[in-house]
């Protein structure tokens, strides 16, 4: 009897070993769920700004460059055809961003109809001109498939040695204001 006593005991450890193992893998998996829902921002999977404030101060400023990309009279689309339709165009734009981008860009919903993007090593203002050719191309080919579309407007701008994250993000502001004031669906750069 002594031995079924000891297997018992013996069957009871490793079971309390695996739940053990099973338990602790758990833990790891729901921290690594937080940290990412803390990195992210949930409508579109795009890396959050604080995601992006982060990644900035170790950044490669040279010719680097930061666009903001925004919806032209996104509450137009929410008001009238309402906010599910809303979200689905902010998905849609954070779609056509990812792809338009290289891998090595950054792309960052900041909040609302707004968008962030952080290029290194774009280098000259002939190739931000470029990328934003390319990102209007396709806002025009999307306004094609989707009848709650109401195009977008880029400000950019490059990013200096000594600019903090604000000091850049308030150029390139300034640069997507330019272009709503000139018609939206448009660029400009300062």
């Amino acid at each position: 009897i002594n031995w079924l006593l000891g297997l018992v005991m013996l069957l009871g450890c490793y079971l309390l070993s695996r739940a053990s193992i099973y338990y602790e893998r758990e833990r790891i998996c729901q921290a690594a769920r937080r940290e990412w829902e803390l990195r992210r921002d949930s409508l579109t999977g795009l890396i959050n700004f604080n995601t992006l404030q982060s990644f900035y101060t170790d950044l490669d400023k040279h010719g680097a460059w930061i666009f903001v990309v925004d919806m032209d009279d996104f509450k137009a689309i929410n008001d009238t055809h309402g906010h599910l339709a809303g979200n689905h165009v902010l998905k849609r734009v954070a779609s056509l961003l990812t792809s338009t981008m290289r891998a090595q860009d950054l792309v960052c919903r900041m909040g609302g109809d707004e968008f962030v993007l952080l290029c290194c090593g774009l280098g000259t203002e002939q190739n931000a001109q470029d990328l934003m050719r390319r990102l209007l191309a396709r806002a025009a080919e999307v306004a094609g498939e989707e009848p709650a579309w109401t195009g977008i407007s880029i400000g950019a701008s490059p990013i200096h040695s000594g600019d903090c994250l604000e000091t850049a993000f308030k150029r390139a502001d300034q640069a997507l204001y330019q272009a709503k004031a000139a018609g939206k669906n448009q660029g400009c750069i300062l």
